[in-house]
């Protein structure tokens, strides 16, 4: 099994919340595996909204 560091996932799911694609879409075009994706994308909605603004210079 591949295992992605934290800011890759994070990066991945800032792409896909900025997209407006479905998931199933995102991930097609991705190629992700879907169920990788809705386990990351659950794990950060979880966190909350600093992941929208966590590398972000501008958010002052």
């Amino acid at each position: 099994m591949k295992h992605y560091p934290e800011e890759h996932k994070q990066v991945v799911i800032r792409k896909l919340l900025e997209s407006g694609l479905s998931l199933s879409q995102f991930t097609k075009r991705e190629n992700i595996n879907l169920s990788t994706l809705y386990s990351w994308q659950n794990k950060y909605l979880k966190a909350g909204a600093g992941l929208a603004d966590s590398n972000r210079s501008d958010a002052l």
